[in-house]
């Protein structure tokens, strides 16, 4: 993310151990980047949280700010997670228990019931 958003971070190649694209869905091309440590892919999604914030005005991340060819298409980032594991149960807890936020950081889940509740 360039110096446009004022949340830079910066990834070598080192920093990357593995990126490959899976096409789960016809109008999907997920694409898929394997830090080679936790911390910068914390460092990473932290970033991106931040630049968001800062741009939810609509100019959420998007490949224009990737400088790409092409139409301006939004980028959406997340952990790749099994169905199978916790944060999938937590987001059905999220759904039935109508909790507003779901997120994860440093491998724990965190849910948040409204903007004014306690932390779980």
């Amino acid at each position: 993310m360039g110096n446009h958003s004022k949340c830079t971070i910066s990834i070598t190649p080192p920093d990357i151990k593995d990126v490959f694209r899976i096409n789960s869905k016809p109008s999907n091309n997920t694409l898929i980047v394997e830090f080679t440590f936790i911390i910068m892919k914390e460092r990473f999604l932290s970033g991106l949280r931040q630049f968001n914030k800062k741009h939810n005005d609509g100019g959420l991340l998007s490949t224009h700010h990737l400088k790409t060819d092409g139409p301006k298409l939004q980028i959406f980032v997340s952990e790749n997670l099994s169905k199978k594991n916790h944060f999938y149960l937590a987001r059905e807890f999220k759904k039935t228990h109508k909790y507003k936020y779901r997120w994860t950081s440093f491998r724990r889940i965190y849910l948040l019931q409204d903007d004014g509740s306690p932390l779980i």
